[in-house]
């Protein structure tokens, strides 16, 4: 499988929370680049047909978000630099996906461990100059492949993404520029039965479900 996979237009553009500018309207193309240990080639993307670019995977580990291949700090700055090209172009990490979604439950359990995580964050995004974060946990409330997950994913799921939009809202004004949260789900009756979609959807950009056409298998399985 190549490094790049689109996903197309993406089921749900949603306003950000109450304060802050609403997205303009339009489909978004966001281009999944998924590395591993690879270096990015050059030419690889092509920044002019993308809006978005979300690197995939960031890991989490003792409860903070960290990189998850000795290239990351490489090809992140690959990536930043394709906004010579196309300076509306955002770059996002994922964190997460299918294999690294086991410590999610409990990052998210109490209010002290979503702090910590999202203080790693916040130092994260700074340190490689990113435009936001995209969370994908695979899944709330649901085992995924093998993973912990507990009854209270479902409340406590809603509680991150409240708490990361809220603490985004406050760097914006510190940084004079728009962070992006994101958020990757499964696209089933059983993933909205594990999650109160009406109570996070306005923290949160953008909803990509796996569902959505994609140009190459999906590459968090």
């Amino acid at each position: 499988m190549g490094m790049l996979a689109v996903a197309g237009i993406l089921s749900c553009c949603s306003l950000l929370s109450a304060g802050t500018a609403p997205i303009a309207a339009g489909p978004a193309i966001i281009a999944y680049v998924f590395a591993r240990n690879g270096i990015l080639p050059p030419g690889e993307i092509d920044a002019a047909k993308l809006t978005r670019v979300n690197y995939a995977f960031a890991n989490l580990q003792g409860g903070r978000i960290v990189t998850g291949y000795p290239s990351d700090a490489d090809n992140l700055a690959a990536l930043l630099a394709l906004k010579r090209k196309n300076p509306a172009l955002t770059v996002l990490v994922s964190v997460g996906g299918w294999l690294w979604s086991d410590n999610f439950s409990d990052m998210a359990l109490t209010r002290k461990s979503r702090r910590l995580f999202i203080e790693s964050v916040v130092e994260f995004v700074d340190r490689y100059k990113l435009d936001g974060l995209d969370i994908d946990w695979e899944y709330p409330g649901m085992t995924g492949a093998g993973h912990t997950y507990r009854p209270e994913d479902k409340q406590n799921y809603t509680l991150l993404l409240k708490e990361l939009r809220k603490r985004f809202n406050h760097e914006e004004k510190k940084l004079q520029r728009r962070l992006f949260l994101t958020i990757a789900t499964g696209a089933s009756s059983e993933f909205l039965a594990h999650t109160e979609r009406k109570k996070w959807q306005n923290n949160v950009n953008t909803v990509i479900s796996w569902l959505t056409t994609t140009t190459t298998p999906n590459p968090t399985k």
